[in-house]
């Protein structure tokens, strides 16, 4: 009787015992999957936290290149139509001037129109040699010469950022007039008819 007491109770401590390993076991796994679970989590809402900062920052960049870019660009602009007016006003300037041969006029440009046009050129050129032909052409270090009109061009190329130069005749640089063949020349490339006797033909059909 002894010895059958003495099984069961060897019996029910070894029976415990397993089942004690088992949930200690089954308990230890289910805390390593909560953990794994909560850890995985945890990556998750952090990656995400920083491809959000990521996304946020790159877009933030991407704006601010666009704005330096329209800037860059309005600036150019403006720099271009201070440019194109500066060849308005030596054009003007030098069909009032004394040259060789026929000469059509223009309106001469007054002081203060040229003035606004340095300022603009001043403000707008990265460079000085825009600056320095536009005075050349206008008399502002000595005779002026026809050529000068080639350096201007060339200069503005250069400020705009074009190729190099592409105008290099020194001798006929001008247009000093208009003629027949002018005219003529220009139904003959553009295969149209000129403006002026466009107008004309249209007021006859009217």
């Amino acid at each position: 009787m002894v010895e059958s007491l003495i099984i069961s109770v060897v019996a029910g401590g070894l029976s415990g015992g397993i089942v004690f390993l088992l949930s200690k076991v089954t308990l230890s796994s289910r805390l390593r999957q909560e953990i794994a679970q909560e850890y995985s989590r945890k990556v998750e809402d952090h990656v995400g936290r920083l491809e959000s900062d990521l996304n946020y920052l790159i877009d933030k960049h991407k704006s601010e290149l666009t704005r330096q870019e329209q800037i860059r660009h309005e600036r150019w602009q403006i720099k271009r139509k201070a440019c194109l007016h500066a060849l308005k006003i030596v054009d003007a300037y030098y069909s009032n001037l004394d040259w060789d041969g026929e000469v059509e006029k223009q309106l001469p440009p007054n002081i203060a129109i040229a003035r606004d046009c340095y300022n603009q050129l001043a403000l707008s050129c990265d460079g000085q040699k825009v600056l320095d032909t536009y005075k050349r052409c206008l008399g502002f270090y000595g005779p002026i010469k026809e050529e000068f009109l080639v350096d201007l061009r060339n200069a503005i190329r250069e400020e705009l950022g074009f190729e190099s130069p592409a105008e290099s005749d020194r001798e006929r640089v001008w247009l000093n007039r208009l003629g027949e063949a002018t005219a003529t020349s220009y139904a003959e490339l553009n295969e149209v008819t000129p403006p002026e006797e466009k107008d004309q033909e249209e007021q006859q059909h009217e």
